[in-house]
This record gives C-alpha cells, structure tokens and sequence, in this order.
C-alpha cells in the first residue's frame, strides 16, 4: 500500500510495503508478514469456514481495529496460509492529519490487543508469541528508544492503547469455537 502524494508536515497516510514474497504456513511466520486491510483479498469460503469476519473489531466494532490482522490470525489457526507478495499494489489516498492519527493509532494498537489476546482466552497459546513481538517491535521498543534519546516519546500512546485492548478483550466473553467475540449482551 503506497501513500498518495501529500505533505508530510500536515500529516500522514498508511502504508505497507512487502520487499518479498512471503508465504505464512503458521503464527510464527506471521511475526514479521503484518499486513494491511487496504490491500487484502481473502477467499470466501475460508472466511465462511472460520466463521466469518469478527463484528467486534474493525470500523464500528467494540474494538475499533485489526479486522485484517484478526481474521490472517484465524485463518492460521485453522490451517489455512497466507500469503504476501509485493505484485499487488494499491494507492492510498486515506490523509490523517496529526490529529486524526492519533485517534487512529489509538483504535490501531487497541484493536491489535484485542484481537491478539482473544485466542488466548480460549487456550491457543501459539498465539502469545505474536502479541508479545507486535507488543516489542510496534509499541514498547520504538517508545524506549524515543525516551532514550530524548525525543519527544509519541510511541507510548501504543503501549497504553494495546495493554487497554488487551485487558478489555481478556474480558469480553468469546466464542471458542469461531474465535469471534460474543456481541455485547450475549454470554
């Protein structure tokens, strides 16, 4: 996913660049294949087979994000691969301003908590990896080294905002079965 031209000083836009193919057979290979929901295709019936997409996450959902990283999560879990590879490319014109970005990167981070912990709660415990690198590399890692080199740390809204996705999805009553959170009301 390749950002429109815009200016980097009002803002910014999302983006994702695959330097290779990558082929993910298993969560471990996930660690470091991330994706983007702009520029992702999925097979119906592996869909339907999971279950379906999670109406918890995503735009309008409890947990606002990672719809895409929820369901190649899934998908995972229930055998299936995925599959990245930098032949398919889409331009984004999605411009946030600084403002807008941090709301998003707040939705981001939690959704990622959310989505990421609730496998666990239905002792799929391969998973624990996975939240533990995208907790490492995306959120505590880059506000350490901001911190330590005495920049302004704008990364431990990251932290906070995935730690708060995660204890809120630890408890939000989950189907088991489909790994899709249970809608508000039912138990």
């Amino acid at each position: 996913v390749t950002a429109a031209e815009h200016d980097p000083e009002q803002g910014y836009i999302p983006a994702y660049t695959v330097e290779r193919e990558v082929l993910c057979r298993s969560i471990r290979d996930k660690l470091t294949a991330r994706g983007i929901g702009a520029n992702m295709a999925v097979r119906k019936q592996a869909v339907r087979a999971i279950g379906g997409f999670d109406p918890e996450l995503g735009p309008g959902g409890r947990f606002r994000a990672c719809v895409d990283g929820d369901i190649t999560v899934r998908a995972l879990l229930a055998g299936y691969h995925t599959y990245e590879t930098p032949r398919s490319t889409v331009l984004h014109h999605g411009f946030r301003t600084s403002q807008q970005g941090r709301r998003s990167t707040h939705s981001a981070f939690y959704g990622i908590g959310a989505a990421y912990v609730k496998p666990l709660r239905c002792g799929r415990c391969e998973v624990l990896a996975l939240l533990l690198y995208e907790f490492w590399h995306y959120a505590l890692k880059p506000s350490l080294v901001a911190t330590l080199r005495l920049r302004r740390p704008t990364h431990w809204q990251r932290v906070a905002s995935m730690l708060l996705g995660v204890v809120h999805g630890w408890r939000t009553p989950v189907d088991c079965a489909s790994l899709r959170y249970r809608p508000e009301g039912k138990v």
